[in-house]
């Protein structure tokens, strides 16, 4: 029985898919350095997460959320 509702989850759950919010399009990890750039949608720096490592972050970045 468990097996079966294990299988029927399965084709019944919704398919993973990204998106873009406040402005930052996957896969981007975006940065906002007042409240106001979060409601405009409007990051102040950005990176592309594709990386296995760590990246520096440019000057932009800093300070921000």
């Amino acid at each position: 029985m468990a097996a079966a509702l294990a299988t029927i989850a399965m084709v019944t759950a919704p398919t993973a898919s990204a998106d873009s919010r406040r402005g930052c399009d996957w896969p981007r990890v975006c940065f906002y350095l007042t409240s106001s750039d979060w409601d405009d949608d409007d990051p102040t720096a950005a990176f592309q997460d594709v990386t296995t490592s760590y990246q520096d972050l440019g000057s932009r970045s800093r300070g921000a959320n």
